[in-house]
């Protein structure tokens, strides 16, 4: 998948269901990363500078949620613009790999 390609430069990923941060690596070449974090001590710091943390209620929330109030709080807080695109990661108990919502 080529995410340049599509005008992505951030990728909002879903940090509590993630069980393996190596695949947002695959993704990312210079895209700004935005967390969401629900547990806390869950992520310590991110190893780059530019990437953007948002803790999220601890409450229980499906992805759709996790994507709506991500997105949210990301454009309220100016990290994304209202047309600018953005690559939703998420991981599951299911899943083998990430899924990805444009």
């Amino acid at each position: 998948m080529n995410i340049r390609y599509r005008g992505i430069s951030k990728l909002l990923v879903d940090a509590d269901e993630l069980r393996d941060r190596s695949l947002v690596e695959k993704f990312r070449e210079e895209e700004k990363v935005i967390w969401l974090i629900r547990s806390q001590g869950y992520f310590a710091v991110s190893r780059y500078r530019k990437d953007i943390r948002i803790e999220l209620p601890e409450n229980p929330l499906t992805r759709g949620q996790v994507l709506s109030i991500g997105l949210f709080l990301s454009v309220l807080r100016g990290f994304i613009e209202v047309d600018e695109g953005v690559l939703f990661l998420s991981q599951g108990p299911s899943d083998r790999g990430a899924s990805a919502t444009f």
